[in-house]
């Protein structure tokens, strides 16, 4: 049996239709992308943070990426679950990107109930128009070859 659903967001109705009986043991379950629409809500968020073969996968990528860098978690939801997992498998800093202000307030109240709020820096804004530096440690890299390139040209660094 399909039953339609519909979703309200700023401005549309959503419809949807869902299939209620299409997860059985062993089949994968398929969901929309709803990235580029601003509804999620404490039921997809949830969905998200508990699902634990997608949250394997990515503790097992970032246990082997994240230690002594820099991450980025881009829409990191109300939670900031890779942020955070980033931190604690390791990572020095992860910056977390939200786009949606009610989900950014959210974050940021759960940001200062965290052991180590000083390692997350969290923005409101699209990921595609915010600014942020780079790590020192990249600029003084590319400085670093630049000089050396000119000293090799007989020019001083400089």
């Amino acid at each position: 049996m399909r039953d339609i659903q519909h979703i309200e967001t700023p401005g549309h109705t959503l419809s949807v239709r869902v299939d209620p009986g299409s997860e059985w043991e062993g089949r994968p379950a398929l969901w929309p992308s709803v990235g580029e629409y601003p509804i999620y809500d404490p039921f997809l968020y949830t969905t998200m943070t508990t699902d634990d073969e997608r949250n394997r996968r990515f503790r097992a990528a970032l246990a082997r990426l994240a230690p002594d860098r820099r991450i980025l978690d881009i829409g990191t939801g109300q939670d900031l679950l890779w942020a955070r997992e980033g931190v604690q498998a390791g990572a020095r800093h992860a910056v977390a990107i939200e786009v949606i202000e009610d989900a950014f307030h959210k974050a940021a109240a759960n940001l200062s109930t965290l052991a180590f709020p000083d390692r997350i820096t969290l923005l409101l804004g699209e990921s595609t128009s915010l600014r942020f530096a780079p790590p020192r440690r990249c600029l003084r890299r590319r400085n670093h070859r630049f000089a050396r390139r000119r000293r090799r040209r007989g020019r001083r660094p400089g």
